[in-house]
C-alpha cells in the first residue's frame, strides 16, 4: 500500500510551491522530527515512570513511531475547506520527507535495544542515515529516468498506467530488499522525476487518464489502510493498556503544540 500513496503524492506535488516551502519543509522533517522523538519519549518515560518494563530505548522507539506524521486524514478533510494551499504544501512535502528520518532513526534504536551491548558511534549513525537515505534516492532516480525513456516511445494511455505502476513497486522492491535503501525515497524520486519530465511529453489524455487512475488507487490505498488498522485493534488493548495509551496521546499533543 504504501508505495501506492507516496508515488501518488510525488505525481501530485506541487514542484513549485515545495520549491518555495523548501526549508520549512526540512526543518519539520528532519530537526522537528527529532524534536518531537525526545519530546514525546521522554513524557511517556516518566508518565509510565517504570524502568525495568519501559526502559528509555522503549521509548525512543515509541517516540519516533508517534512522532513521524501521516496527515491523509487531515489532508481529505483540508481539501473541503478554504485553508491556505501553503498548509496544505507543507504538510504533504513534510510527511513525504520525513518517512527515510523516521525509519533509520528506528532503526538505529532497534539495534541498541535488541544488542544493549553494541555501541553506535555518531560516524556510523550518519553513515547509516546517508546511505539509506541517498541510496533510496539514485535508485529512484534511475527507474524515473528508465520510465521516462520507454513512455516516450509510445502514447498509449494503459500502457502508461501500467508502466507507472511498474516504477512505483519495481522501484521501491529494488531499493528495499534488494539494496537495502529506503524504498519510500526510491518510490518518491521516481515520482518526481517522471512528474518533472512529464510536464510537455506527453498527450494531455494520457497523463489525465493516468492521473486519475492514481488517484483511485491512493484512495483505495489509504482506505485499506484505515481498515486493517481497525482491525488490528481489539478491546483488550484499551481494557488492558489504556492509561498507556492515555499517556502517549498526551505526549503527542504536548509534542506537536511544543
Amino acid at each position: 500500500l504504501i508505495p501506492a500513496l507516496i508515488f501518488q503524492a510525488a505525481l501530485t506535488l506541487d514542484l513549485v510551491q515545495l520549491k518555495k516551502n523548501s526549508l520549512p519543509v526540512f526543518l519539520l522533517a528532519l530537526p522537528m522530527l527529532l524534536i518531537g522523538m525526545l519530546i514525546t519519549g521522554t513524557a511517556v518515560y516518566i508518565a509510565i515512570d517504570h524502568p525495568t518494563g519501559f526502559p528509555w530505548v522503549a521509548a525512543l522507539l515509541l517516540g519516533i513511531l508517534l512522532s513521524a506524521t501521516d496527515p491523509a486524514a487531515v489532508l481529505s478533510v483540508l481539501k473541503g475547506t478554504s485553508t491556505p494551499e501553503r498548509i496544505k504544501n507543507l504538510l504533504e512535502g513534510e510527511s513525504l520527507f520525513n518517512d527515510a528520518t523516521a525509519i533509520v532513526l528506528f532503526s538505529v534504536i532497534l539495534v541498541v535495544a535488541l544488542s544493549p551491548e553494541a555501541s553506535l558511534q555518531w560516524q556510523e549513525i550518519l553513515f547509516r542515515f546517508l546511505k539509506v537515505f541517498f541510496g533510496g534516492i539514485i535508485i529512484g532516480l534511475i527507474c524515473g529516468l528508465l520510465a521516462h525513456v520507454i513512455l516516450k516511445l509510445q502514447h498509449d494511455e494503459r500502457i502508461y498506467g501500467l508502466i507507472t505502476i511498474l516504477t512505483a513497486y519495481g522501484s521501491f522492491i529494488i531499493a528495499e530488499d534488494i539494496f537495502h535503501f529506503s524504498g519510500v525515497m526510491s518510490v518518491l524520486a521516481a515520482g518526481i522525476i517522471i512528474r518533472l519530465l512529464d510536464v510537455e511529453s506527453y498527450h494531455d489524455e494520457t497523463t489525465k487518464y493516468t492521473g486519475q487512475m492514481w488517484d483511485m488507487t491512493a484512495h483505495l490505498a489509504e482506505s485499506l489502510l484505515f481498515i486493517l488498522a481497525g482491525v488490528t485493534i481489539t478491546l483488550a488493548m484499551f481494557v488492558d493498556q489504556w492509561l498507556a495509551i492515555l499517556y502517549g496521546i498526551v505526549a503527542v499533543f504536548i509534542s506537536r503544540c511544543i
